[in-house]
């Protein structure tokens, strides 16, 4: 989780969404692209990233995405491709078992004594074109997604994405949480936003942007 406050960063506008989802096979994001190329058409782009390592510039990851004319739109999404020698560059003393993980990735970064184990749900309210738009990409890569309603859930790896109609310009609207120890219930306030902790799980609440 990523969030970005006032000012907001340039090219972005308040309440946009960026969804980043990962393969952990070597040629998976290609398989995606070619999956959603059959639905979306040319708007399916490739993007390759680098990243200073060491002092020089090393592959990162290659990602496939929707391009968008609207700047308007709420949300962005993107499945991407750890490069397989980037952790080796960025961690050349530590064995590298599974370089496309993001178990792996991120098992430097993990902290014991913290209680976030991982997000598990997401609810996002959006606009009947982008609704639709996210429904075919998330069936595309294999997803299960049923209707609901005028929304949708999607299930993918031990994660659930309900996305419901906006009422006025949409967005994130709420973060499920699993944790990984019992806690007593306690409300914390960030602005307009809550977090709601609760034996083992916790639940992120935002007000639908005006």
């Amino acid at each position: 989780m990523e969030f970005f406050g006032d000012p907001v960063p340039e090219g972005e506008h308040l309440g946009h969404v960026g969804l980043g989802l990962t393969v952990e096979q070597a040629g998976g994001a290609a398989i995606i692209a070619a999956h959603l190329r059959a639905i979306f058409g040319g708007k399916v782009k490739i993007h390759s990233a680098t990243r200073p390592v060491g002092g020089h510039a090393v592959p990162w990851y290659t990602a496939t995405y929707i391009d968008e004319d609207d700047d308007s739109a709420m949300l962005f999404g993107w499945v991407s491709e750890t490069d397989p020698e980037y952790l080796a560059a960025q961690h050349p003393n530590s064995p590298i078992d599974h370089p496309l993980s993001r178990k792996q990735y991120l098992v430097w970064d993990f902290k014991p004594d913290r209680l976030l184990d991982n997000v598990v749900g997401l609810t996002l309210a959006l606009e009947a074109s982008e609704l639709a738009q996210l429904a075919k990409e998330l069936h595309a890569i294999g997803w299960t997604v049923k209707r609901e309603d005028s929304g949708f859930a999607a299930i993918g790896p031990d994660v659930k994405i309900t996305v419901v109609p906006a009422v006025k310009k949409g967005g994130l609207q709420r973060i499920d949480l699993r944790l990984i120890k019992q806690v007593p219930k306690q409300e914390i306030i960030f602005g307009d936003a809550k977090l709601i902790l609760e034996g083992r799980s916790g639940r992120f609440t935002f007000p639908e942007v005006k």
